[in-house]
């Protein structure tokens, strides 16, 4: 079996294994118990968005699921965090919320009508806060340099 270097995932999955479990079970389970609790929440969220006023398709929230396995390889969903830690503790971490952020901002952009005007872009240096945006724009995005504070 290969070595899953500095890969959590690829470590979970091996390990798994090795205890006897099918983690693309494990991993379909969790994502039923995900789709259920999402699907239960769904009318009180639309309710409480109508009476606020907003447009279900306008907005967004990002989730983190966590869940614990136990010995028979069940996954038990310990919490639901509505404000997760994106903050990389590691170079690989860091790449994955990138690769994460970077795809929610992209849908997001998508869903929200009217896309902002290139004026309302802030743009410094050729660096773009938002590539979905701004290429909705017409504005070509452009890797921000790593030492830019935002």
């Amino acid at each position: 079996m290969r070595a899953c270097g500095e890969s959590a995932a690829c470590a979970l999955r091996r390990r798994l294994r090795e205890e006897g479990h099918d983690p693309r079970a494990l991993w379909a389970r969790m994502r039923r118990t995900i789709r259920g609790l999402l699907s239960a929440a769904r009318p009180s969220v639309e309710g409480a968005l109508r009476r606020h006023g907003v447009r279900a398709g306008a907005t967004f929230e990002l989730l983190r699921f966590d869940f614990m396995v136990d010995r028979r390889g069940t996954p038990l969903l310990t919490e639901v965090n509505i404000s997760p830690n994106l903050i990389g503790k590691t170079h690989q971490d860091s790449a994955v919320k990138q690769r994460l952020l970077t795809a929610v901002l992209s849908v997001a952009t998508l869903r929200l009508r009217p896309h902002p005007p290139a004026a309302a872009l802030e743009c410094r240096g050729g660096c773009c806060s938002l590539p979905g945006a701004c290429g909705a724009a017409g504005i070509r995005p452009l890797e921000c340099p790593r030492d830019d504070p935002r």
